[in-house]
């Protein structure tokens, strides 16, 4: 028990693995099962093997309608064994697993730490206040010309953005930071520039003509 605990806690720490893993497990319980039910159901009942899909797939992710269930030995012997044992578990580690990866997305967004791939988007530099820029982000988005854009703030003064807005993007670091934003695959076409303090208006300024195209 504590083997199988500590291998799942491994395929757990390791996501991309643990999907593929966990994915061909789903596949080799609902396959197996419907080849099962459809070799000893089919000769008495006359499912086909969509009948037997069908019974396979509802039963892994327990749903059970009940309208089909296995009545011969081999059948449920089958069903013991594809879908009792190895699917039900796979199938709620599988869940787990994808409502974490979510999860995980969506706070590295908040944080600032997710990849970000957009393009022709709007570039905001500093935070010097939530309010303001969210009143810039309020106007941006109201005007015909940009209203259709991804807005991009990029700072290091806030941990986490302070707002949720319908596209905007978050990346926590220091704008003249060249390996932090070279990790993100966008292309920016316009820029913004949100100063807090005079004595940085000239390396961002600098770090800006860089960056233009």
């Amino acid at each position: 028990m504590f083997k199988l605990l500590r291998l799942y806690r491994k395929i757990r720490s390791r996501k991309k693995v643990g999907v593929s893993l966990l994915l061909a497990l789903l596949v080799i319980s609902v396959l197996g099962n419907a080849v099962c039910f459809y070799w000893f159901e089919g000769r008495t009942s006359n499912r086909g093997f969509f009948d037997a899909l069908w019974y396979s797939i509802i039963s892994v992710t327990t749903i059970g309608y009940g309208d089909i269930s296995a009545t011969t030995l081999g059948g449920r012997i089958g069903t013991l064994v594809f879908v009792v044992i190895l699917g039900l578990g796979t199938f709620a580690a599988f869940l787990s697993m994808m409502i974490d990866w979510g999860t995980d997305l969506a706070l590295k967004g908040q944080f600032g730490m997710a990849s970000i791939m957009t393009t022709d988007h709007i570039l905001i530099v500093n935070c010097p206040s939530p309010a303001r820029v969210r009143h810039l982000i309020e106007e941006l988005q109201s005007d015909p010309m940009h209203g259709g854009r991804d807005i991009v703030l990029v700072s290091d003064e806030i941990e986490k953005l302070p707002f949720s807005i319908e596209h905007v993007l978050f990346v926590h670091g220091a704008p003249w930071n060249d390996r932090r934003m070279c990790a993100q695959k966008s292309t920016p076409q316009r820029w913004l520039s949100c100063l807090p303090h005079p004595m940085m208006r000239r390396t961002v300024t600098l770090w800006l003509r860089r960056r233009s195209p």
